[in-house]
């Protein structure tokens, strides 16, 4: 099974980066039919196998292609648009915190969305519905607590397409949700822009088959969740409800990086782990009530079915019920089941599912700790079957020994076995999964080994005890009380392991990705290594040391592993070659925001404010993806304009992923007290010790490349607003320049034009956002530029932006449009400027 699934996926990839022949796939089909019909003996099996590969193959082009020809994609444009549409809740609608819940609150508006799937049957044109197909995400600004799947719904929203990456290192989500075969999403504002059809109204395939397991599924899904917040808090009720439902959405960011950078991330995403928690308990409930082997297996499988139900089948868990429903199938059959073919067989069943699934990054990784279990724990391939047969004999005898030990000695060498085992396959999956996880999400955790052991028996509590707590809560609330406490106790001592082991220095290290091309060569190094099953024959004298097979193979591979990670941090850390640029500036495309990276040196780097309007997460991903994409891991200082928090929101999360020398503020900025949004700014500069420093008029600071200097705003503070009092930033690089003017309005735009006037013919970056209200006329007309760069959102897309922004017949580049936009100047050449743009053309 094994070989098949690796076959699998060969045609699958092929598909993927060489396209499908129909031809020549069906005479690859013929002629390994015909080579196992009638050609060599020795050669049969290996000719059936082959066929695996064309089969698959057209599989995945079937997928896509059905994909591409969905209707719902005519419909939806590079921006989003007014659409109402006809459709059918596929999938139980979940709740989430809605990013902008403290603004909402201040508005009395609800601060809880619901977010569920539909497959669209209709599309309203003008006055009338065509019938169209598709699926898309909905997210509805208010709690749908009466949604259940299978409804029938009008929906009054914005259709829009999944943005694409629009920023170098930002992963590109358009895949992702390909691979969930969603084709847009569906923005509601507020409940009355979802209509629930009556029965009637519903269309009779659906009304026919009910989708019984869907409700079902859905209803248990509520309840449970219901159960779960009953019994818990706001510091325990996300968590738990992800551990045990499978529901990660109202997980903080904060929680979900310290789970992230310690390993534990897989607590978020229910798995094999979680599934076989639960079938553990269905097996006792099994021995406690006296079912015997086939009633067992049958009360396995139905705990399997609905636990995959109810926590949304995603492909971990699914896998993990093939496995084991295999093994429970084979008890009824009373034949030993194959581990690793099992395995094999749950890749297979899935990519037939869905191929796509061979690029989510889940599934990978899943497979990964799966295969890596099962190698650890099977017995040395070397050996013979006398071999193993004498060392279990031997196993046996050294029981009995041990059984004859006083039992506080015996107890102990079990507790030490089991924890013993416990660091062994932690430390190989966290060994094995590492090469994947650096290259997807940027970390390296050695701190993880240690921290899935501790959580290994606190998780298994926590799971059966919330189990225990919403079945409880069914029958009578106060039954389920005392399994709800231990379940938020067990939670909050979880969040607690989790948060010390974030904390502890070297326990984690934020990279820039290594290469997929090393990546990649590790895996197939890794791979040809376990096929080949030759480590341990070499006749060469060894240490008496390594003697040992195992201990010989263990010390190699672990020696090839530290090379590798050495080659790795090597390659992933080595700054992206400026190409004899004096500077070179990336505006990121942050939304309405503002985030500009400035390189005077490889090494030199530099950010000109860090936020966004409606990050109150504090999260950095965009910023963090472009200066990783630049091999960039020390920052030598981060300049925020002004106190506006779409400046500096992201700054905690930057301070969290690198080493910043210095912070760079107007005079006063971090002295304001009526800022709310600064409290987390100071309590990060105060935990990561970052000295900050103030510039005003007239400051200069000459780097090896370019001279920074400071035009706006003066030592002492303008009576005016935080915009008016806008740190204005200008690079010179010989005879050009580029000037960063933050979100400037009056009064401080007199101030600025009636200081020092630059040559023309410069880069200039749109003062707020390219706003129409903020004098940016002025601005321009005494700055004359000759390109001009808008950092907005949506606003800027409106048309009277750009023209105002060409007053003086400059080029206007918008990152909302045009995506991330790279700046070079050059002291010398004819060529002085340079801009590039992402979505244009990606460098």
């Amino acid at each position: 099974m094994v070989i098949l699934a690796v076959l699998a996926c060969v045609g699958i990839l092929l598909d993927r980066f060489v396209g499908t022949r129909w031809g020549v796939m069906s005479l690859w089909v013929i002629g390994s039919a015909v080579w196992t019909l009638w050609g060599p003996v020795r050669g049969r099996t290996f000719a059936a196998m082959l066929v695996v590969v064309p089969c698959f193959a057209m599989r995945h082009h079937l997928e896509t292609t059905r994909y591409d020809a969905a209707e719902l994609r005519q419909h939806i444009g590079e921006f989003s648009r007014p659409a109402i549409v006809q459709a059918v809740v596929d999938r139980p609608p979940t709740f989430r915190r809605h990013p902008l819940a403290d603004q909402r609150r201040l508005r009395n508006q609800p601060t809880m969305q619901t977010r569920f799937e539909v497959t669209v049957s209709a599309i309203r044109i003008g006055k009338a519905f065509r019938s169209t197909g598709g699926r898309a995400m909905v997210t509805v600004d208010q709690p749908l607590s009466d949604l259940q799947c299978g409804d029938a719904v009008t929906l009054l929203g914005e259709l829009s397409r999944f943005q694409p990456a629009s920023n170098p290192g930002q992963p590109d989500l358009q895949r992702v949700y390909r691979q969930r075969r969603l084709h847009g999403r569906i923005h509601v504002d507020d409940a009355a822009g979802v209509i629930t059809s009556a029965a009637d109204d519903q269309p009779a395939w659906w009304a026919a088959s009910g989708n019984w397991i869907g409700r079902f599924a859905g209803e248990l899904s509520r309840l449970g969740r219901q159960s779960i917040l009953r019994h818990t808090d706001v510091s325990s009720g996300p968590l738990a409800m992800a551990l045990i439902l499978g529901q990660r959405d109202n997980v903080d960011p904060l929680t979900r990086d310290q789970l992230l950078v310690t390993g534990t991330v897989h607590l978020l995403s229910v798995s094999g782990l979680h599934l076989a928690i639960v079938v553990v308990m269905a097996g006792w409930l099994a021995t406690f009530v006296g079912v015997r082997v086939r009633g067992r297996v049958v009360l396995i499988l139905l705990t399997c079915l609905v636990y995959t139900a109810v926590t949304g089948g995603r492909p971990p868990v699914v896998r993990a019920s093939i496995l084991v429903a295999v093994y429970a199938l084979s008890l009824w059959v009373r034949r030993p089941a194959v581990s690793i073919n099992s395995l094999g067989l749950a890749a297979l069943l899935l990519l037939l599912w869905n191929p796509t699934l061979i690029e989510s990054i889940g599934v990978q990784l899943s497979f990964i700790a799966v295969s890596t279990l099962i190698i650890c724990g099977s017995t040395d391939p070397l050996q013979s079957e006398a071999v193993r047969q004498e060392l279990s004999r031997e196993e046996q005898l050294d029981r009995l020994i041990e059984k004859s030990s006083p039992p506080i000695a015996y107890h102990a060498r079990r507790i030490w076995t089991g924890v013993r085992n416990a660091f062994s396959y932690s430390a190989a999956v966290t060994l094995v999964s590492a090469p994947l996880v650096w290259h997807q999400f940027h970390v390296i955790s050695p701190i993880s080994v240690l921290a899935n052991v501790l959580l290994g028996p606190w998780m298994f509590i926590a799971l059966a005890s919330g189990l225990v707590t919403i079945a409880l809560d069914q029958l009578w609330m106060p039954l389920g009380l005392p399994s709800g406490w231990i379940c938020h106790q067990t939670i909050l001592v979880m969040r607690w392991i989790v948060q010390r082991a974030a904390e502890l220095p070297g326990g984690h290290f934020w990279l820039p990705s290594p290469p997929t091309w090393c990546v990649v060569g590790f895996y197939v190094v890794l791979i040809v290594a376990l096929l080949s099953r030759g480590i341990g024959r070499s006749t060469n004298p060894i240490p008496p040391a390594l003697e040992n097979p195992r201990r010989r193979s263990l010390m190699v591979a672990i020696s090839a592993w530290g090379l590798w990670v050495v080659m790795a941090w090597w390659l992933s850390t080595s700054p992206v070659p400026m190409n004899n640029a004096t500077t070179e500036s990336i505006f990121v495309d942050v939304g309405h925001g503002t985030a500009v990276v400035m390189r005077f040196d490889q090494d030199d780097v530099w950010l000109y404010d860090c936020g966004h309007l409606g990050n109150d997460l504090g999260e950095s991903h965009d910023i963090d993806g472009v200066l990783w994409s630049l091999g960039t891991t020390h920052l030598s200082g981060i300049v925020l304009s002004h106190a506006d928090s779409d400046h500096f929101n992201a700054l905690p999360s930057l301070l969290n992923r690198f080493d910043v020398d210095q912070i760079i503020t107007p005079p006063g900025m971090m002295d304001e007290p009526d800022e709310p949004a600064l409290i987390p700014i100071r309590n990060a500069i105060r935990r990561h010790r970052v000295p900050v420093k103030t510039w005003s008029v007239g400051d200069h600071h000459q780097r090896d490349r370019a001279d920074l200097v400071t035009l706006h705003p003066p030592k002492t503070r303008l009576a005016g607003s935080d915009n008016a009092n806008s740190l204005v930033l200008q690079i010179n690089a010989g005879s050009t320049w580029m000037m960063l003017p933050g979100d400037l309005e009056p009064p401080g735009t007199m101030t600025l034009v009636n200081g020092p006037r630059p040559s023309p013919g410069g880069v200039m970056m749109a003062p707020h956002h390219g706003s129409l209200a903020a004098d940016s006329d002025m601005v321009l007309r005494w700055a004359r530029p000759s390109k001009v760069v808008v950092s907005g959102g949506r606003r800027a897309l409106h048309p009277d932006v750009e023209i105002a922004m060409q007053l003086t017949g400059s080029d206007v580049a918008i990152t909302r449009r045009d995506g991330a936009v790279r700046v070079r100047l050059f002291s010398q050449g004819p060529d002085q400027i340079q801009i590039r743009c992402w979505n244009l053309n990606p460098w």
